[in-house]
This record gives C-alpha cells, sequence and structure tokens, in this order.
C-alpha cells in the first residue's frame, strides 16, 4: 500500500468492497476511480471491512487481501483506507437516517456529526483533511462517521426513493416512500455537487433541488466500440446480468414470455443471474435457452450474438445496456429500462418485442454502425463534464 497522503486532495468514499463484486453499482465505481486515475488525480479510497454477515452488518463489505492486492494493481498510487462495520457505527447510520427524515432543515449539522473512536481511520482521514469528497450513493453520507471537506459530492447511482417504490410496487403517495424521499433530498440538498448516471434522473434533479449543482455523467466502460470485431454469430440474443431482483424479475418474465410462445432465437445467458432457481426452471424447458453461468472472456460472447436484450425494470441508467452498444450490438429493452438514455437511441435500442425482433434486425443492416455513433455522444459528455473540471482544477 502506498505511504499515507499528508493532504490527500480526493477522498472517494463507497462502503462496500467494489473490487470482488460484480454489478452495476461496483462497475460504476472501478469506472469513476478509472476517470480519476486517467486525469492523474491522487486519491484516497475510504471504505468498510466486514467482520462476517450479522444482522447489524453484510459480507459484501469483507475485503480479502487477494480484494486489496488487486485493488493495488489496478489503481497503483491509490491509497486504501479500511475501517471495521461495528454495531456502533450500524446504530450512528440509523439514527442520521431517522434525524434527517424528521429534521431535514438541520440534515447538514446531522451528516457532520462524527462520534469519537467510532471509525478510527476515518477520524484520521479528518484530521488530514481534503479538498473534495466523493461519495458513492446518497444512502453511504450517513454511514461516514462525520461528513467533511470543502466540496462534497455524491455519486447517486439511482434516486433511492424511486428504486425503493419500485421494488416495492407502490405508489410515490405512500409515506414509506414520501419518507425516503423527504431524507434522501434532505441529504442531497446538504452537497455542492450531485453526479447523476442517468439523463432522465439527472434532469429530475434539476427540477426538483435547489442547491446543489446538478452534473450528468454516463456510466460507460474503457472499452473502445470502433475497434470491435465481429464474428459469425452463435447467438440471436443475449443477457449478460447479477442476481440481482430487477435482473430476475425482469428475465424470467421474458423468458416465460418466449417458452410460452415457443419462440426459436438462440439466447445465451451470463452472470450470476443464472443461478436464480425460476430462471433455472424456464430455461429447461425450452432447448433454445443456454445458461452459461460467468463467462470470463465477454468481448468474445458480444462477438458472436446478434443483439441483447434488457427487459428489465428499475431505475437509472443500465449498464448492461450500454456495454452492448459498445460492442456494437442492438439492444431490444423494456419501457422501464430506456428512461435514462439520452435521446436519439432509436436507431439501436428498440421496443423489447419476441414477434418484431426479426424483422427489426433485417430492416436495420447498418445498426453496428449507428450503435457507434449513438456510444459517440456519451464519450462527448464524459469528455466535457463538470465534475472533472471540478476535479482538475481543485485536485490536482
Amino acid at each position: 500500500m502506498p505511504a499515507a497522503y499528508d493532504h490527500p486532495k480526493l477522498i472517494f468514499a463507497f462502503t462496500y468492497n467494489f473490487i470482488a463484486n460484480r454489478a452495476g453499482s461496483y462497475n460504476r465505481t472501478r469506472q469513476m476511480l478509472s476517470i480519476l486515475r486517467d486525469n492523474g488525480i491522487r486519491v484516497t479510497v475510504y471504505s468498510k471491512d466486514s467482520m462476517g454477515d450479522r444482522f447489524w452488518d453484510n459480507s459484501a463489505k469483507r475485503w480479502k487481501k487477494q480484494d486489496r492486492e488487486e485493488f493495488e494493481r489496478e489503481y497503483p498510487g491509490f491509497e486504501l483506507v479500511l475501517d471495521t462495520v461495528t454495531f456502533g457505527s450500524w446504530i450512528a447510520r440509523k439514527l442520521k437516517n431517522l434525524a434527517c427524515a424528521l429534521l431535514p432543515m438541520r440534515a447538514a449539522n446531522i451528516l457532520r456529526i462524527g462520534i469519537p473512536f467510532l471509525d478510527p481511520n476515518w477520524e484520521s482521514l479528518k484530521r488530514r483533511s481534503a479538498e473534495i469528497l466523493v461519495v458513492g450513493y446518497t444512502n453511504t453520507l450517513p454511514e461516514l462517521n462525520g461528513v467533511f471537506g470543502r466540496f462534497c459530492v455524491v455519486d447517486q447511482h439511482d434516486i433511492e426513493f424511486v428504486l425503493n417504490q419500485r421494488t416495492r410496487d407502490s405508489f410515490f403517495f405512500e409515506i414509506p416512500v414520501l419518507l425516503k424521499a423527504r431524507r434522501e433530498v434532505a441529504m442531497i440538498e446538504t452537497l455542492r455537487m450531485i453526479i447523476s448516471i442517468s439523463y432522465s434522473e439527472s434532469i429530475v434533479n434539476r427540477m426538483l433541488l435547489q442547491n446543489p449543482t446538478v452534473v450528468y455523467l454516463p456510466n460507460l466502460s474503457e472499452f473502445d466500440s470502433r475497434h470491435y470485431a465481429l464474428a459469425a454469430p452463435k447467438y440471436d440474443l443475449l443477457f449478460v446480468g447479477g442476481d440481482s431482483h430487477f435482473n430476475r424479475s425482469g428475465l424470467s418474465t421474458f423468458l416465460r414470455e418466449v417458452v410460452n410462445r415457443r419462440a426459436t432465437y438462440k439466447i445465451a445467458i451470463v452472470g450470476l443471474v443464472c443461478n436464480g432457481v425460476e430462471i433455472i426452471e424456464i430455461a429447461g424447458r425450452s432447448e433454445h435457452i443456454e445458461l452459461l453461468g460467468f463467462v470470463k472472456d465477454l468481448d468474445a460472447l458480444y462477438a458472436t450474438s446478434r443483439a441483447t436484450v434488457c427487459p428489465i425494470e428499475g431505475a437509472g441508467t443500465k449498464t448492461k445496456l450500454l456495454e452492448s452498444l459498445q460492442h456494437q450490438r442492438p439492444v431490444f429493452a423494456s419501457r422501464r429500462s430506456l428512461e435514462g438514455l439520452i435521446p436519439g437511441y432509436e436507431k439501436c435500442v428498440f421496443p423489447l418485442d419476441l414477434e418484431r425482433i426479426e424483422d427489426v434486425l433485417q430492416a436495420n443492416p447498418e445498426v453496428h454502425l449507428e450503435c457507434v455513433r449513438y456510444i459517440e455522444k456519451y464519450e462527448s459528455v464524459i469528455r466535457d463534464n463538470e465534475f472533472i473540471e471540478l476535479v482538475k482544477r481543485v485536485a490536482v
């Protein structure tokens, strides 16, 4: 591990192990760190280490030795600082969440509260101070033992009360959703800047918020779509996803329709979502559905697939959708998975309609080039970005 910076210019806080885990939020965190690394920013990364999977703990936070070693290889020169999750830190987070919901006008003071000796390594970072504090997820703010820094920026990932509303399949006017919205907005109003991954969510933030600068910074991997090699197709449709609620729910609905309509598309399913009991059961009813599980070389798999599907709900921009376009593969997507896209996707992202998939592919012989043209819009947004300008101005 590199020597500690006496005065870190930028601290990045994400309290889960984003190295060992592979899902949208973890991949986004790696992308953010890569952007900072490539812009020559020295970064201190703060996270939480888990002792076990207790009711107040989460094994997804655990940092094993190999994870720390991989972090050092991927981000040479970055400092990794870990505190251990304790029952005390769990209680403090719960109390701050409650206080922000009950006293939203006092949210800034509440989030600055630090309890001595609770998270000693975080306390050490506070004493060293920082120019910019970047936090992954709004709900990480109360998990920190006192927010500090000249500029506090949250990489939002999702508007959490919207995600909660859709997970619960409830209405916005229901009390639990409104309380979460009240708490979340109260926290966000304490910030200097909030980064939206989703284009539609950036618009909502600009409409609702008064204090923070709203910046749109989409989630795009470092893969260069212009230099992607295409191969003879082996699969008609591809789905790549982790074992999350929305992935399981959306994919099982789609596969059930495929089986019931006796569709003959050759479909490949990749990722931990293949472990879902319902997914395994439905796939077993069709010889055209293949569960591949974990696949190391996704590039080769994209090269042998004609298109991908994104039949999921949730909120935010779907990483799998943009990843497919970067690999020059058109996407057939559900209505909600289209929400976060920049306008102008109609030539490479299409409604998920089993009866029209073949017609759409045949009617768009240059669809792969349309994918490249569309991704160029995202690349320009990342290049000309207010957050990157702030970082270069303050933290270099």
